[in-house]
Formats: C-alpha cells, sequence, structure tokens
C-alpha cells in the first residue's frame, strides 16, 4: 500500500513539474500561452524568457513606435470592417473576433461599448437576412 502512495506522490510531483515548465518555459523552450486570460502574465514571462536568450531580441519582437500606429491603424480598420468570411459559422466568427479584440487590447487601441453594440447589430442583421 505504501508503494501506491509513494507512486502517486511521485506521479503528482512530476505532474506539477511539467505543468511549471509549460507555464514559465526554460532556458531552451519559451512558456507557453494555455489561456488569452492569462496573456499579460504570460507576456511578462515570455519577456523574461526573451532577456535571457538575447536582450535586444525582446525590443525587436515589440517593434518600434512607427511599427505599433501602423499596426493599430490596421487592426481599427480590420475591426470596423469585420464580418463574416465565407461560409464562417457563428462560432467562428466569434473565435475571430476575440482574436481581434485581444489583439486590439494588445496594441491599446481603444473599443467603446458602442463599438461593440453596433458590431452585435450588424452579425444579428446579417443572421435575419440569411435565414
Amino acid at each position: 500500500m505504501d508503494e501506491f502512495a509513494l507512486m502517486a506522490n511521485h506521479n503528482h510531483r512530476i505532474r506539477n513539474l511539467l505543468l511549471t515548465e509549460t507555464e514559465t518555459g526554460n532556458s531552451n523552450k519559451a512558456p507557453k500561452l494555455l489561456s488569452l486570460d492569462d496573456y499579460p502574465h504570460w507576456k511578462y514571462r515570455f519577456e523574461i524568457h526573451i532577456n535571457g536568450v538575447d536582450t535586444n531580441l525582446w525590443m525587436i519582437i515589440k517593434g518600434n513606435d512607427a511599427l505599433k500606429n501602423i499596426k493599430s491603424k490596421a487592426l481599427r480598420k480590420e475591426f470596423n470592417n469585420f464580418m463574416y468570411v465565407g461560409n464562417e459559422s457563428l462560432d467562428e466568427l466569434i473565435a475571430r473576433f476575440y482574436h481581434l479584440l485581444s489583439e486590439l487590447y494588445n496594441y491599446q487601441v481603444m473599443t467603446t461599448t458602442q463599438d461593440i453594440h453596433d458590431f452585435i447589430q450588424k452579425i444579428k442583421e446579417h443572421e435575419i437576412e440569411n435565414k
């Protein structure tokens, strides 16, 4: 019986070690983003990992102000023109929309509640037209 308890404890410790390594990474492997809700913490861990590899690499990845401005404008345009693509399902559309919202957040492009309501109204109208 003690052998089973010892083995269960050992397996639990290995599982925790692997989970920690997945979340924090190591010198050879970057941390993984397991959930978009965890993005701010993951970004911090990823930045630490990249700085450990090469201190200039994070600045290259992050981009300069001109690049951020161009990306912000492109994201705003994409948000304003956002609509169904081909035979996309509503679930696929929502997943793309949430991804776009996270990109907007990352580039500090502000969206208002009215923007979201307008988007929902546009989707409702599209759904009614295609029934």
